[in-house]
């Protein structure tokens, strides 16, 4: 097999790059590729390195997104940088559970990824902001509070079949807390609803 080919990054989109950011992801964790495995964390770098300059232009967003290619690929269609916040930055970047989902390995090179990595500037620099440093202590909390709120409100929902996603989702946030367990001391998020209050008697 032929070695991970990265085309010009400036000539990709930034739905592109993730694409790419995600395969790479996808050959690190499987054990039946890692002759490619070489490749994989190059492509990984790089595409860091292009989020970064992104990041620090002064383009608007959609500038950001397709500087060098303002026309979507046939099929894809036009992104807005609303569609992204709807996604969140987790399902931005792949992050999906349940039986659709990807596997534990693939979710868990993720999360470690978002946590040691750059961000994409697929979002306003006020929201990035709210996710702190690569390493630090906020972008822990962010990432910790995002997918405990997502099994709390599955579970608040009661959606038939979300059965799984909330496992996916509770046992990620466990792994995710002890492999930082040593570094960092922050009360951990639950993913058990809150009881409604009852209104107070006047």
């Amino acid at each position: 097999m032929a070695p991970i080919a990265v085309p010009p990054l400036l000539d990709m989109s930034l739905p592109r790059t993730i694409d790419v950011w995600f395969e790479a992801l996808q050959l690190l964790e499987n054990p039946r590729q890692q002759h490619m495995h070489r490749y994989a964390k190059m492509a990984v770098a790089e595409i860091r390195q292009e989020w970064l300059r992104r990041l620090y232009t002064t383009y608007s967003p959609e500038e950001i997104m397709y500087r060098r290619q303002p026309r979507a690929p046939a099929g894809e269609g036009p992104l807005r940088t609303v569609d992204w916040q709807k996604r969140g930055v987790l399902g931005s970047l792949r992050y999906k559970v349940g039986r659709e989902g990807a596997p534990e390995r693939v979710r868990h090179r993720i999360l470690t990824e978002v946590f040691s990595g750059p961000r994409p500037p697929l979002f306003p620099r006020p929201y990035l902001d709210q996710w702190g440093d690569p390493g630090s202590l906020a972008r822990l909390q962010k990432i910790a509070d995002a997918i405990a709120s997502f099994a709390r409100n599955a579970k608040r929902r009661g959606a038939p079949g979300s059965k799984t996603s909330i496992q996916h989702w509770e046992s990620d946030l466990r792994l995710h807390g002890k492999h930082y367990s040593d570094h960092f001391f922050f009360p951990w998020p639950s993913t058990e609803p809150k009881p409604h209050r009852l209104p107070e008697e006047m």
